[in-house]
């Protein structure tokens, strides 16, 4: 993966994350990258 590759990626990410809280979603973020997610949302005790 080259490193334009990633900074998108890492731009989406921290998007998706901004959005979510602005809706007042929780936002849980895995410490590492061993997991098969980025990110998980609590949204109204659901988690997606």
């Amino acid at each position: 993966m080259n490193t334009d590759t990633k900074l998108k990626g890492d731009i989406a990410e921290q998007a998706v994350i901004y959005n979510a809280l602005k809706k007042g979603w929780g936002v849980l973020k895995p410490i590492g990258d061993r997991l098969p997610y980025d990110l998980v949302l609590d949204i109204d005790g659901s988690l997606i």
